[in-house]
């Protein structure tokens, strides 16, 4: 019961957003464009849940440093012409609307919140994690002008995750089951963001189709490099984050 009310608070914000994405096409705001209506639904959502103690003011600012990481990296992908948002806005800086970092937001959002309100601790860490979520962040940068890392990072994430282990209410899970599952999850997400209309991809211009497979390699890095984040941040499991000989003992 209480794994089902972590992963319902945790989705607040993530369902949320699709739910807004897909109520936005259908009904519009007189005078408003659709993506800065968005951008006003998702603030506000922010700081309803801030004011309503659902979120703590750590959860709140880290938030809001995934919406910077991802918006920026949104700014770069779309004038190297990964995707496009075709529609007008005022809050729109190099033909990005700013409410797309909330999309990237909401992933680090869920894996806050659900770390947070399962107690979550890791054993089996490695000093490696941080250096390798850096160089997969950076290569989302420079892959658009060198050849994509993407499989020698997991393959080096194999090598640096092997023995690390989330508790779970006493429950152990290889953190390398975690990672793919929410790329998979994010995946699913995205295409239902581009089924509304939300943004596109070249090969959607014609009309919709599933995004690329090979999105799901992107995503479950991506996922990786929030789940590093959020590890460094995320109180519950400081005590534990350390390197630790025995990743399958419990850890206090």
């Amino acid at each position: 019961m209480r794994i089902l009310r972590a992963v319902a608070l945790a989705s607040l914000f993530p369902g949320f957003v699709l739910g807004a994405l897909a109520v936005s096409q259908a009904l519009s705001v007189p005078g408003l464009p659709r993506y800065d209506a968005l951008l006003v639904a998702m603030l506000a959502f922010q700081v309803g849940l801030l004011v309503t103690r659902v979120e703590t003011p750590l959860e709140f600012g880290t938030i809001f440093g995934f919406h910077l990481m991802g918006v920026t990296l949104e700014m770069w992908k779309v004038a190297h012409g990964g995707w496009a948002y075709p529609e007008d806005a005022f809050s729109k800086v190099l033909d990005v609307p700013l409410y797309s970092g909330f999309m990237y937001a909401s992933i680090g959002s869920f894996i806050f919140a659900l770390g947070r309100h399962l107690d979550v601790r890791i054993a089996g860490w490695s000093r490696w994690a941080v250096p390798l979520g850096v160089f997969a962040y950076v290569n989302f940068w420079t892959n658009v002008w060198l050849p994509d890392l993407k499989p020698l990072i997991c393959v080096l994430a194999l090598a640096v995750f092997w023995r690390t282990r989330l508790y779970v209410m006493d429950r152990k899970v290889p953190i390398l089951f975690v990672f793919p599952v929410l790329g998979v999850a994010v995946w699913m997400a995205e295409n239902w963001g581009t089924l509304f209309g939300s943004w596109e991809y070249p090969r959607q211009l014609d009309g919709w189709t599933w995004v690329p497979e090979d999105k799901l390699g992107s995503w479950t890095v991506l996922c990786m490099v929030s789940a590093v984040i959020v590890a460094r941040l995320l109180p519950s499991v400081q005590p534990s984050i350390q390197e630790l000989d025995d990743p399958d003992q419990p850890v206090a």
